[in-house]
């Protein structure tokens, strides 16, 4: 019995039940998430998109980092938009070059 464990069989219900009903915080809690529940429900809300992470903005360039739920009013921001269609602009610009010759390629 003195090897590491590499698997856990025949959980009691009981202890099973238990840990099925713990309530986890958010691992953005320390950024403002008060979210909690069970390991599913803490799992699904992180994966659809905690509002409280951290995040960059997604387009090319921009690198502006906040958290997920600013993202709407960063990109519905006048100024903010002028500079992703320049950003976009300059990325196309970009991806229409010929990298031997310098030249547009379309």
């Amino acid at each position: 019995c003195r090897e590491a464990f590499t698997e856990v069989r025949d959980i009691p219900l009981a202890l099973k039940n238990t840990m099925e009903n713990i309530k986890w915080h958010c691992k953005h809690k320390s950024e403002g998430c008060k979210f909690t529940g069970t390991a599913k429900e803490t799992e699904a809300h992180e994966k659809a998109g905690c509002p409280e992470a951290q995040v960059i903005c997604v387009v090319p360039n921009c690198n502006v980092s906040m958290k997920r739920k600013a993202l709407p009013k960063h990109e519905g921001e006048k100024k903010v938009q002028t500079k992703h269609k320049r950003l976009e602009k300059e990325e196309i610009a970009k991806l229409d070059m010929d990298p031997t010759m310098g030249t547009l390629v379309r």
